[in-house]
């Protein structure tokens, strides 16, 4: 603890550096990747052609469906002009990969949160103890795989949801499906498909995510003792300049 108060000293020069630099791009990323993913709701809407008393009327249905789009709780009327007809669910769960992509932004907003207030405050600290500098190399590099990891099971997960959720499979998928008493769907088509540009900005940022987080590991690597150990001339300062440069005349004093 005392180690910690003597090294406590602010470091303003952090965001000229890269690995200040970069940390904050991190931060910023990973915010955007978690949230355009946890806050996505969207629906689709297919329209009915229902006879009521001889005469024929749309009606227009919205299955709604959102994070963490655990599909199989969204029921969905084989036919919605009668309200006894049997239901089929809207699709399979998505739910492990959005929420495990989620999980890795938080735990990259918090680590980054964490980074910054050591970079900020206990610049000190971070150089002399090669275990600190050492330790975030190898998070940094576990996040970096956490971020390919999860932006590839999203990525599978968001292609599984457009095609759960688009107008026209889902009216297929209606059309073809016979109740027990035999009735299909009476003359549905879709009338509106989802808005996917959250999920496929999301995926984006993940991928984003995974390359910044890889381009840092280069930085954090010069900072600990391997590469310091590798290279020590870059440890030793400059030799001081004595007498004459060659092909230069002696200062006349």
């Amino acid at each position: 603890m005392d180690a910690i108060r003597t090294g406590m000293e602010f470091n303003g020069r952090v965001w000229k550096e890269p690995r200040g630099f970069i940390k904050i791009l991190e931060l910023i990323f990973g915010i955007c990747a978690f949230g355009t993913t946890s806050s996505f709701s969207s629906a689709v809407k297919v329209l009915y052609n229902c006879v009521v008393s001889g005469k024929t009327e749309e009606k227009t249905v919205v299955y709604d469906f959102e994070y963490p789009f655990n599909l199989e709780k969204e029921p969905v009327s084989v036919n919605a002009c009668n309200s006894s007809s049997a239901t089929i669910v809207l699709g399979g769960s998505y739910a492990s990969s959005a929420e495990f992509f989620v999980a890795v932004g938080v735990l990259t907003f918090l680590y980054c949160l964490a980074a910054l207030l050591l970079y900020i405050f206990l610049d000190k600290l971070y150089r002399s103890r090669d275990s600190v500098s050492t330790g975030d190399f190898i998070i940094t590099v576990v996040v970096a795989f956490l971020w390919l990891v999860a932006s590839s099971a999203w990525a599978h997960g968001v292609s599984g949801v457009k095609s759960a959720t688009n107008g026209v499979d889902l009216v297929s998928r209606l059309n073809e499906y016979k109740s027990d008493t035999g009735a299909a769907c009476a003359s549905c088509l879709p009338a509106g498909e989802p808005n996917y540009a959250n999920l496929n900005i999301s995926v984006l940022f993940g991928f984003l995510n995974f390359f910044i987080w890889s381009g840092n590991v280069w930085f954090l690597y010069k900072e600990t003792a391997w590469y310091k150990n590798a290279h020590p001339e870059l440890q030793q300062p400059p030799p001081p300049m004595t007498g004459s440069v060659p092909g230069m005349a002696p200062a006349k004093i």
